[in-house]
């Protein structure tokens, strides 16, 4: 299973899936860019591999997800047809991305047509691929249980939201939100878990708006269930979605969503 070690929605539905495996199959998580680390990844007690294991080990089975996974695997592809590959894609719109157009094309022209199998995440992912051979629709999924909200006295309302901190997420968006909510809600919190390479240029604007006291980066969350518990609202402001899945996931606490009319959102949402 091959994924980055910044963790998010699609890496943790990696995690997760290769755990279920386990009984069946001999699985090795591999782990970018090249100083990765399994220190913030969901428990996964098995084999964690690097680069080299990925490009040149011995596989029956290579499950990529995401952009950088499936550039490595395409080229180890272009000598090695010993092993079957699955790719699965997470996303459908590249204009938030840096580099979008370029990946897009190396997307849909390089590494999609190449995977004995493609995985489309949601009906708007698979319609942006196009007719590509091999490529099925598996809506992501997760444990929709419901599960209780935490019984609390607290005055502060908690507004939160679960992203990788990259620019198509919105959170700066989300930041300057807090900024113009302060003056009516004074004592509002706006919590945010996740980490990603927007961490730093985030905690500059916090600072830059004054919301030291108003916006906490909690960087990778272990316990998110602890986390939903303690929001009063989620708040889902990406610029694009292929999915969505903390949206379900905050549907498990009873929470009220907002969340941006884009992607896959609204089909997946619905409407109130």
């Amino acid at each position: 299973m091959i994924l980055t070690p910044r963790i998010a929605g699609a890496e943790r539905i990696a995690v997760s899936l290769l755990s279920a495996l386990k009984d069946d199959y001999a699985g090795s998580l591999g782990l970018f860019l090249l100083g990765g680390s399994s220190e913030s990844l969901p428990a996964w007690p098995g084999r964690v591999v690097g680069l080299w294991s990925v490009l040149f080990g011995r596989y029956d089975v290579i499950h990529s997800h995401l952009f950088l996974p499936g550039v490595f695997v395409r080229f180890r592809r272009l000598g090695d047809k010993r092993f079957r590959w699955v790719h699965s894609v997470h996303y459908h719109d590249y204009r938030a991305m840096r580099l979008g157009g370029f990946k897009r094309w190396v997307d849909h022209r390089w590494i999609c047509p190449a995977p004995d199998r493609l995985v489309a995440v949601s009906e708007k992912v698979d319609k942006s691929l196009g007719p590509i051979s091999g490529k099925t629709l598996i809506p992501n999924g997760l444990d929709l249980t419901p599960a209780r909200r935490r019984e609390s006295a607290q005055v502060r309302p908690v507004i939160g939201s679960v992203a990788m901190l990259r620019s198509e997420k919105g959170i700066d968006d989300l930041i300057l939100a807090a900024e113009e909510l302060k003056q009516s809600l004074p004592d509002m919190l706006v919590r945010v878990a996740g980490d990603g390479p927007l961490m730093s240029e985030l905690r500059t604007l916090v600072m830059d708006r004054d919301l030291g006291g108003t916006v906490e980066l909690l960087g990778y969350v272990q316990n998110l269930d602890e986390f939903y518990k303690a929001l009063d609202v989620y708040v889902l402001g990406s610029r694009d979605e292929g999915f969505g899945l903390a949206a379900l996931e905050a549907f498990r606490f009873g929470l009220p969503i907002v969340a941006a009319d884009t992607g896959f959102l609204p089909e997946l949402l619905g409407e109130g």
